[in-house]
């Protein structure tokens, strides 16, 4: 994972908006996923806790948007927490 300063910036509508992940923040959105039945609450509230202050305007005017909340979070935690290549040796 990423460290405490990781700046991540999206290209998204037009818009370049600027994230910032942390590692509490991507724990606590996994940790709420996996219990709230509103997944869409939970894409915002993640996405809407890591915008960078300078992004919001441009984020409140786009994230209405269908489909934009989990696109923005999909693009930003693959950036954040990329996959990584892992195999059980026997």
């Amino acid at each position: 994972m990423s460290n405490e300063n990781t700046v991540i910036t999206v290209i998204i509508l037009g818009h370049e908006l600027v994230f910032h992940p942390t590692e509490t923040a991507y724990n606590q959105f996994l940790n709420e996923a996996a219990r709230k039945p509103n997944v869409m609450g939970v894409l915002r509230e993640y996405i809407q806790k890591i915008i960078a202050p300078e992004s919001r305007e441009d984020l409140k005017e786009i994230i209405r948007r269908p489909g934009v909340a989990g696109k923005l979070v999909e693009l930003v935690n693959d950036e954040y927490a990329p996959d990584i290549e892992a195999f059980i040796k026997r």
